[in-house]
């Protein structure tokens, strides 16, 4: 590696890559940089460009030599599963590409959204066929959709940031997706309420739902999950919403969680311990990790 940067074990499969004091780059498990190498011709100027910081270059599919511009590095990490028909529109901010023998239109994912993670890493792969799910953090609508076209009965999907739910509401048209997935806008609490939340704060970080956590922004309806989960029957629950879903579990009642089935979701800051606390020893789910001690996806499941 260059001089001033480095590669830092944070942990076990875990990686920081470090290039003048910042990190530029993480690389979650070994199979990451494997996956890089099998998927680029160029792969050494992909790991050079990562090194200092850069995420806007081309790469060359090694599976039909063509070259593509990344843009973003969440677009470089979803071109690394080499999906079929991708195709970029940077004018736009419009990623197209083949997902269940469907193309798939998404708005919004230069700098917004998973869908690296959705679509290619299948972070939320499971079983949802003829289920009800609800999204909560559905952001841009990434989630929605591939639980849409992974045979959702219907999705629920909540967003309380208003340009992306706007996002969500384009992209839910645009795959003729309506009646199929549901947006609200607003959030997810242990009762009903309205709060104020800063709209400029498009990925949610550390949004907290209590209602006196902010005094300035745009006011929010909160939604009651107990509420929400009977009005639609819901049995599956994704959640991402960057640290509030501790919040979340902590306050709402046991009853209304063991309304769903399964729970999938990432956690965030305060890791994996306070997942497996709140859904595992307290309401009884089994509970699989993926990923490191304070960050990377859950899937908690009921036990009969």
């Amino acid at each position: 590696m260059c001089e001033s940067s480095y590669l830092l074990k944070v942990e076990e499969n875990f990686y920081l890559i470090y290039s003048h004091g910042n990190v530029v780059f993480s690389i979650g498990h070994i199979t990451s940089v494997i996956r890089y190498r099998k998927a680029f011709r160029n792969y050494p100027t992909v790991f050079i460009k990562l090194l200092k910081g850069k995420y806007d270059f081309q790469v060359i599919m090694r599976k039909d030599k063509n070259r593509i511009r990344t843009y973003s590095q969440s677009l470089l990490y979803f071109l690394s599963f080499a999906p079929e028909g991708y195709y970029y529109d940077s004018k736009d901010d419009i990623l197209r590409f083949n997902f269940n023998g469907r193309s798939v239109y998404l708005k919004g994912t230069l700098k917004n959204g998973d869908v690296g993670g959705i679509f290619g890493d299948m972070s939320y792969d499971i079983n949802v066929r003829d289920k009800v799910v609800l999204d909560v953090g559905a952001n841009i609508g990434d989630s929605a959709v591939f639980f849409a076209l992974s045979g959702a009965k219907r999705v629920i999907a909540i967003e309380p940031i208003k340009k992306n739910f706007d996002l969500l509401t384009e992209n839910v048209r645009v795959n003729n997706l309506e009646g199929i997935i549901i947006p609200i806008f607003g959030g997810l609490g242990a009762q009903r309420s309205q709060i104020f939340i800063d709209q400029d704060n498009l990925v949610g970080t550390n949004i907290n739902l209590s209602e006196s956590a902010y005094i300035e922004g745009f006011k929010t309806e909160i939604y009651s999950f107990g509420e929400i989960l009977t009005r639609y029957e819901c049995s599956v629950m994704k959640i991402d919403c960057e640290g509030c879903e501790y919040d979340l579990f902590e306050k709402v009642s046991l009853s209304d969680v063991h309304l769903l089935d399964i729970i999938v979701g990432e956690y965030h800051s305060n890791g994996v311990s306070e997942i497996e606390k709140i859904l595992g020893e307290k309401a009884g789910f089994h509970v699989d990790i993926r990923g490191n001690s304070k960050n990377g996806i859950f899937k908690a499941t009921k036990e009969n």
